[in-house]
C-alpha cells in the first residue's frame, strides 16, 4: 500500500501544448500524449490515442483490487466499459461478486446499493484523486445518474486502475469541474494509493451540459429523463 506522498511522476505535457500553435489546450494535451513518450509502447502501453489507455499488465491491477478487504466485503460494483477494465470485470464474476450495469437496468438502479465503481483514467493525481477521461465525461454522466436514482452515495468507493506512468503528480485540481468525478483509489500493476480525494463527488446531471452527441451516444440519458418528470421529488 501506498500513500501519495510516495510518488514524484510529472508531465511535460503541458509545456508541449504551450508551444503547440494554440489548437491544443493543456488538459487536451494531456489526452493526446499525457507521458510525453515519445514510445509508449515501451512501457507497456497500447491504444492510447482518443481512448482510455491499455497496457500488457493490467490483469496485475485485478488482483490487486481484489485481493482488498474493501472488495471482498463488497455485493455490488459497477465497472464502466473500458477495454483496460475487462480483465476487471471478468475476473470479478468469476470471484462471485455481483457486477452491475446501470445503463442496461436503470430502474433496478434505485433499489440497491452499489457499493465499489470503477472508473477509466487516462491520467490521474494520485495525491488528490483528479483524474482525466477521454474528455466525452460519460463516466461522470454515468456516476451522476446513479447518485440520482440513490444507486451510490459519498460511502461508494470510487477506483480507477491504470498504468504507473498515468500518474501525474501536476494534474491539477482545476482540471475538474464539479460534474467531473474524482478517486478514492489508484490502483496500479505494483501498488494500491489511497488519494486525500479533496474535490467532491458530482451529485446530478447538469443537463445543460448534455448535447446531442451524448444524448446519441448514451440513449439511457432518455429514459432517465423520463424517470425524472414522472419522479420530480426523488430524482431533482
Amino acid at each position: 500500500m501506498a500513500s501519495p506522498s510516495d510518488h514524484k511522476y510529472s508531465s511535460n505535457a503541458d509545456k508541449n501544448a504551450n508551444q503547440s500553435n494554440g489548437h491544443i489546450q493543456p488538459n487536451e494535451s494531456r489526452r493526446y500524449n499525457p507521458w510525453g513518450f515519445e514510445n509508449p509502447w515501451s512501457h507497456g502501453l497500447c491504444n492510447f490515442h482518443g481512448r482510455i489507455p491499455n497496457f500488457r499488465n493490467n490483469p496485475d491491477c485485478s488482483t490487486n483490487l481484489t485481493q482488498r478487504e474493501e472488495f471482498q466485503r463488497a455485493r455490488v460494483i459497477e465497472i464502466f466499459p473500458s477495454l483496460a477494465q475487462e480483465h476487471l470485470r471478468l475476473f470479478s464474476l468469476a470471484e462471485g461478486t455481483a457486477v452491475f450495469d446501470t445503463i442496461v437496468n436503470l430502474t433496478a438502479a434505485g433499489n440497491l446499493h452499489v457499493d465499489i465503481v470503477v472508473v477509466a483514467s487516462v491520467v490521474v493525481n494520485p495525491i488528490s484523486g483528479a483524474r482525466l477521461g477521454k474528455g466525452k465525461g460519460y463516466g461522470d454522466i454515468k456516476y451522476a445518474m446513479m447518485r440520482q436514482l440513490g444507486a451510490c452515495d459519498d460511502g461508494t468507493l470510487v477506483v480507477t486502475t491504470v498504468h504507473e506512468s498515468q500518474l501525474l503528480d501536476d494534474l491539477p485540481s482545476s482540471v475538474m469541474t464539479e460534474h467531473d468525478l474524482p478517486v478514492n483509489v489508484v490502483i496500479t500493476p505494483q501498488r494500491i494509493i489511497y488519494t486525500q480525494k479533496k474535490i467532491s463527488y458530482p451529485k446530478f446531471i447538469n443537463w445543460d451540459r448534455i448535447d446531442n452527441d451524448t444524448m446519441l451516444n448514451l440513449p439511457v440519458l432518455k429514459e432517465f429523463k423520463r424517470l425524472q418528470q414522472l419522479q420530480p421529488e426523488k430524482l431533482n
